[in-house]
């Protein structure tokens, strides 16, 4: 196959000969532990892999665990901020129609207020191989898309100053 095709071996690091097991890079162990666990949690079960790990809707999902340690690092850096998460808030659609939707986390100091889109944004394996062109339009489709929400975030306090806090 083409030298930068895909490899089992980033997922696949053990070799079993008879009845032992072999690892031949103890590298690839530690750097892809987060996607082998995932990989793992996806062949288990795909539903609860896309209904627990990925998205917010479990507390202990991956986007849930970016946010926490965000914020928790925010504070780490700003002692002197109130941060709050997941502040809903309701916005008019292209269509008119009223639309529920969440800032990730909100910084509130005396001279400041910081406004915080954590994004777990994925990368295929041919943008991780160089496939420059996809690698920057998925960097600006996951960047742009968090900037457009801090944003339209920034519009509605300024015009309107509401947020319903969320305890998360």
């Amino acid at each position: 196959g083409f030298a930068l095709g895909d490899s089992n071996l980033n997922l696949k690091p053990l070799i079993k000969v008879d009845d032992k097991y072999y690892c031949f890079s103890t590298y690839l162990l530690s750097r892809n532990r987060f996607l082998l666990a995932a990989d793992l949690l996806k062949r288990a079960d795909e539903t609860y892999f896309e209904n627990n790990f990925l998205g917010n809707i479990n507390s202990y999902s991956r986007d849930n665990y970016n946010e926490r340690k965000a914020r928790a690092l925010f504070e780490k850096m700003l002692p002197s901020v109130q941060f709050f998460t997941s502040l809903n808030y309701r916005i008019k659609d292209e269509n008119d129609v009223d639309k529920l939707t969440e800032l990730d986390i909100l910084g509130v100091s005396k001279n400041a207020i910081y406004i915080i889109e954590v994004k777990a944004g994925t990368l295929h394996k041919k943008h991780k191989r160089g496939a420059l062109k996809g690698l920057k339009d998925r960097i600006e489709q996951v960047i742009g898309y968090g900037a457009f929400q801090c944003q339209r975030a920034e519009t509605h306090i300024l015009n309107l100053g509401i947020f319903e806090y969320v305890e998360g």
